[in-house]
């Protein structure tokens, strides 16, 4: 066979009626290969021609079929071709005038640059039409488009293969698509098509690189239907900025990309190594990566097992940072019934920070929105699922703001500009499941912290604004790091939804609402001790931590935990603060709303060290103010963790509330029948 079994599996379909083979017989035979041009009334009748031959070039190949028909004509192939491979030794297929090129079937013909040069080469304002074939090893270097260059063209493929296409950087140079570009108000529409181990690679020193498979760009518009992308590449070059986009397609100053029924899987987006600048060993956009200004349509698509991978040991104020493991929005997105799950985004390891504002973190595991630049950033999803995705910092990192956090396991929303000014970024999350995603911080360096998880499920920072409505919160985990030697554990905030306060982002307000929604089952947690450290990290905010704007309506949060971890190694046991709600500050607003069945625990000592304290078990808040109507805050427990020898157990207070801040509630809430295991078992602060 040509290709392998699942190329096979994936395109044993047929094309559209008249495209169709019956009994190995194409349903139209062309003529032979020599055109034959009849005039009628100034008419030109158009011709069918035929490739016989499987040789770059002379009689009967498909290179001299190009040359020789007329813009209009259709290139079909001879049966006695079927399992072949047309192997350009002189270059690459130049197209400059309107054809259909019709094969065999992608799993019976290709046709292969011989890891050379570009396959396809299509320009001049043509309409082009590729089916039925594989087109492969397909090489550029220092240019863009490793298998077919779209250049202000209308191209269409269908029930096309590309496969192990490469577009490849020189030092210091960006390169972009590695199947395909479509650029300068090219038109690209791909249906039933397989897009599989394709690459983009970035040059050594400031090699950067966008677009594993597909590249759209410069006001250029495309369209994919009922399509597969497995396994592409976006790998940014080591020694410089290093940073790669969009692992599956990349979208840039396009009209719009369109994504229906399509799944995306394995694709990578991939920072550099040892790089130093503003930028460094970044990773955006696992599958998709929709840039600034871009518009992007995605309905009825699965995105599983993408990732982002920030790159290592980079120098620079954002370095090693990984956003977006299935997809990142930095213009307009709106995606409908679709599913996003075992993505990951993976903060580098050994960056530092000069500014930092991200240092080896790792932010959205399945969707990240954000990052903008000239124009807002709207995300609307309704209908979709995000499950088992992973948002993990890196270890080691130093120096900056998120340093080696991992945020928004599930989705994630920012609101600063690429150069870390303010911005705005809105997202809109309505009658949708996030579900088993994590954020996992990463592990200190010596003598360092482990460092924080922020919002297990979603994670809402630096100004952003943030709605989710009828939708279902549950089993997210947000879990801080292990410490380094000598270092205290990592925080966990957040395990279902993490809203930040008046940020960096020039003071920003962050604002959550929550409505009509279930919150349940999610747990924040604190990391271990490193060994010789003092204290296990604390885990605050089961259901929902905020210090920012935050509004929760007609929603219901139960059985959710904060957890400090476990003194092991000597260390006291870390704090658990609010099982259900951890108030940081800022303004709360909590109507018609549940809060029941939460724990607030504190962590065990070791080794004669003291036991964590459990405050809050509903609600505990730290500062701001907090207002509660017509809600029922009941059957939580606050839980002090037991000391070890010598040292002390952990207190427990506020069952139902500890409030260190404003806490106002009116003569409709119920707070009732909570318990705490040292004192106040109601409210504590009220």
């Amino acid at each position: 066979m040509l290709l392998t079994n699942v190329l096979n599996r994936v395109m044993r379909r047929s094309t559209s009626p008249r495209r169709r083979q019956m009994g190995g017989k194409l349903a139209r035979r062309g003529r032979s290969f020599s055109p034959k041009l009849e005039l009628l009334e100034d008419r030109t009748v158009l011709s069918t021609l035929t490739v016989t031959s499987p040789a770059d070039s002379g009689d009967g190949s498909l290179r001299a079929a190009i040359a020789t028909a007329q813009s209009g004509d259709q290139i079909v192939f001879d049966p006695s071709l079927q399992g072949q491979i047309i192997t350009l030794t002189s270059g690459q297929l130049a197209i400059t005038k309107s054809l259909d090129i019709e094969g065999l079937g992608a799993d019976q013909l290709a046709v292969s640059g011989n890891h050379a040069s570009r396959v396809f080469s299509i320009s001049g304002g043509v309409t082009v039409t590729l089916a039925g074939l594989t087109i492969t090893d397909g090489r550029v270097g220092s240019g863009d488009g490793g298998g077919i260059l779209n250049d202000s063209s209308t191209l269409s493929l269908a029930n096309d293969v590309l496969s192990n296409n490469q577009a490849l950087g020189a030092p210091g140079g960006p390169v972009n698509g590695g199947a395909i570009i479509n650029r300068s108000g090219g038109t690209l529409t791909v249906t039933d098509s397989l897009f599989v181990h394709n690459q983009a690679i970035g040059g050594v020193a400031n090699g950067n690189c966008a677009g594993g498979a597909i590249n759209n760009n410069n006001f250029s518009s495309a369209t994919v239907s009922r399509s597969t992308f497995m396994g592409n590449d976006a790998i940014g070059g080591d020694g410089g900025l290093g940073f790669a986009r969009g692992g599956g397609i990349y979208n840039a100053l396009g009209i719009t990309l369109t994504i229906e029924s399509s799944v995306f899987t394995g694709n990578r987006a991939v920072g550099g190594n040892s790089g130093a600048g503003t930028v460094s060993g970044e990773a955006i956009g696992g599958g998709i990566m929709n840039a600034d200004s871009a518009i992007l349509v995605v309905n009825g698509s699965n995105f599983t097992h993408n990732q982002a991978i920030g790159g290592s040991n980079n120098t620079g104020s954002t370095s090693g940072s990984a956003t977006g493991g299935g997809l990142i929005n930095v213009g307009l997105a709106t995606i409908t019934g679709s599913t996003f799950e075992f993505n990951e985004a993976l903060g580098g390891s050994g960056n530092t920070g000069v500014l930092g504002t991200e240092v080896g973190s790792g932010g959205g595991g399945g969707i990240f929105n954000g990052g903008g630049g000239s124009t807002p950033v709207i995300l609307v999803a309704s209908n979709i699922a995000v499950r088992h995705n992973r948002a993990v910092g890196g270890a080691g990192n130093t120096v900056g703001a998120l340093v080696g956090e991992g945020f928004g396991g599930g989705l994630a929303a920012d609101a600063r500009k690429a150069n870390g000014s303010s911005g705005s970024s809105t997202a809109t999350v309505s009658d949708s499941t996030i579900i088993d995603n994590d954020a996992l911080g990463g592990q200190g360096g010596a003598g360092g912290a482990g460092r924080d998880a922020l919002g297990g499920g979603v994670a809402n920072i630096f100004g952003a604004t943030l709605t989710v409505s009828g939708s279902h919160l549950s089993a997210n985990r947000a879990l801080g790091g292990e410490g380094g030697a000598g270092g205290n554990g990592g925080n966990g905030l957040g395990g279902g939804l993490f809203n930040e306060g008046p940020s960096t982002n020039l003071g920003t307000a962050t604002s959550l609402t929550v409505l009509g929604s279930t919150i349940t089952g999610n747990e924040a947690r604190g990391g271990a001790a490193g060994a010789g450290g003092n204290t296990a990290g604390l885990g605050a905010g089961g259901g929902i931590a905020s210090a920012g704007i935050l509004a929760v309506l007609g929603s219901s949060l139960a059985h959710n935990l904060a957890h400090g971890h476990d003194g092991d190694g000597g260390a006291n046991g870390g704090a658990g603060l609010g099982g259900g709600l951890f108030i940081g500050g800022g303004t709360v607003s909590v109507l018609t709303t549940t809060i029941q069945h939460h724990r607030a625990l504190g962590g065990d000592g070791d080794s004669g060290s003291n036991g964590g304290n459990g405050l809050g078990g509903g609600v505990y808040v730290a500062a701001g103010t907090v207002s509660v109507e017509a809600s029922d805050i009941s059957y939580n427990q606050a839980l002090g963790g037991l000391g070890d020898g010598e040292g002390p157990d952990g207190l427990g207070v506020g069952g139902g509330v500890y409030n260190l801040g404003t806490f106002l509630f009116d003569p409709l809430t119920v707070i009732a029948h909570n318990h705490a295991s040292t004192s106040d078992d109601d409210c504590f602060g009220c």
